[in-house]
């Protein structure tokens, strides 16, 4: 039988008020075993059960194709049940929550008859059935589709997953790095041994979340190889999706640990081809070191997303040598939108159709989490940070947790603060995530 009814959901003061009304109905002397229907009557029986002090047997019946709203009926069965030898010469009180068609409970007495009970009464918190032999909370005419207040999802917080600020000082000095919107104000001495008991705890609390996005950025991470190690611990590419996002300047200093993780995806900065524009960016000069990384890189077979930002007067000109470089070099070519914190550079800004145009590309879809996907002459990712347009509510759904070097949490790039993380227990730990969570939802609405 499908089903089409409005729905109807009910509060606990409904349901206190029903059951107070079917308590005045009953005789407690005229009962003996009282039979819930499962799921169904499972709270009413459980009321009656703990009230009346009698003893029970549930009845797992199977009636409806699923838990959803207006989900179609079928022919009852009785899937589980106790020792129904019990009810032999016992007055039988029978918990449902809804009766409709009455045919569960038309298959129900069928069912318990030739037990030879001495009574069979039936309760009922909704009663749609002309039947007035029942025992009931509350009679209504026209039918609905009932939702108790137990059968209300709760809202179980989401994590896509977690983004370590492993450490906030770099080796190069980015005019236009956001710094993870920490801007060296977390950045103090950390002491390792705690730092590992921390991040143990951290893998279970993901483990028990089903976290399986974990992204390490700074800074530079590798200035910060004893942290880097022991989140690779706790966290190995065999188990996790792990990205490290670096400047590439100092792989080659650990390279045969590097040979290693082979699972790891590297997403690493490069803007420029020349020499000078580089030295000029970064106002340092590791333009070798970097390439000799991504060479290596290439030997051991990593998969690298070259994150290129794109700027005006400095390497506009250059966006397609740059893909082609990755390209050559089994790179994923990604051009990321300059995101000015400042409002300082706002002149060199492309936006995603003016590196389109230099590319020969069209937009073809663009994703909740600010990536861009465009087709054309030269196919590939454009990625804008939410923060540009201020698209907060796609930010709550979709950005990771960041995480600052202490292990607090920065739950906004725009906001100053953070939240502390009590790390005393997992439970203590779980509701501190979930604090960042509703203060990410209430400060972003």
């Amino acid at each position: 039988m499908s089903t089409n009814y409005d729905i109807l959901n009910l509060t606990w003061k409904d349901y206190n008020k029903y059951l107070k009304t079917i308590f005045s109905q009953l005789d407690p002397t005229k009962i003996d075993i009282i039979c819930p229907i499962l799921k169904g009557g499972a709270v009413l029986g459980i009321n009656l059960i703990h009230n009346l002090e009698k003893p029970s047997i549930f009845l797992r019946i199977s009636r409806s194709n699923s838990d959803k709203t207006n989900s179609d009926f079928t022919t009852p069965k009785l899937l589980e049940c106790g020792n129904l030898t019990q009810i032999t010469n016992k007055n039988v009180l029978i918990c449902e929550d809804v009766i409709d068609s009455e045919e569960t409970i038309k298959f129900l007495i069928k069912t318990l008859t030739p037990y030879k009970p001495k009574s069979i009464t039936i309760c009922t918190l909704i009663n749609f059935s002309k039947n007035s032999s029942y025992i009931v909370g509350k009679q209504m005419r026209k039918h609905k589709w009932i939702v108790f207040p137990w059968e209300k999802k709760i809202e179980i917080p989401k994590f896509n997953g977690l983004r370590f600020i492993i450490g906030e000082n770099c080796n190069y000095n980015c005019f236009y790095c956001h710094h993870e919107g920490c801007f060296n104000k977390y950045d103090t001495e950390i002491n390792i041994h705690d730092y590992e008991e921390k991040i143990k705890k951290l893998h279970k609390f993901c483990l028990k979340n089903k976290i399986f996005n974990i992204a390490i950025t700074g800074g530079e991470p590798f200035l910060y190889i004893n942290r880097l190690r022991i989140l690779l611990k706790y966290f190995p590419p065999t188990d996790f999706n792990l990205v490290i996002n670096t400047n590439a300047s100092l792989i080659n200093k650990y390279k045969e640990e590097v040979k290693s993780w082979d699972k790891i995806e590297f997403h690493i900065n490069l803007s420029t081809l020349n020499h000078q524009i580089h030295e000029n960016i970064i106002q340092n000069n590791f333009f070798k070191q970097e390439l000799d990384s991504l060479e290596f890189l290439k030997e051991t077979k990593h998969k690298v997303c070259l994150n290129i930002i794109c700027l005006k007067k400095y390497n506009d000109n250059q966006l397609l040598d740059l893909y082609k470089y990755a390209q050559d070099n089994s790179f994923i070519p990604r051009f990321l939108i300059f995101y000015d914190t400042t409002n300082t550079y706002n002149e060199l800004i492309l936006n995603e159709d003016e590196i389109c145009k230099i590319l020969g590309n069209k937009i073809t879809k663009k994703h909740s989490y600010g990536l861009i996907e465009t087709q054309g002459k030269n196919p590939a990712e454009l990625v804008k940070c939410l923060c540009i347009d201020k698209e907060c509510k796609k930010c709550i759904e979709n950005t990771y947790l960041h995480l600052t070097p202490n292990l607090d949490i920065k739950y906004c790039l725009a906001k100053e603060d953070v939240v502390k993380v009590d790390f005393s227990t997992s439970l203590t730990i779980q509701k501190s995530f979930e604090k960042a969570n509703k203060i990410l939802k209430k400060v972003l609405k």
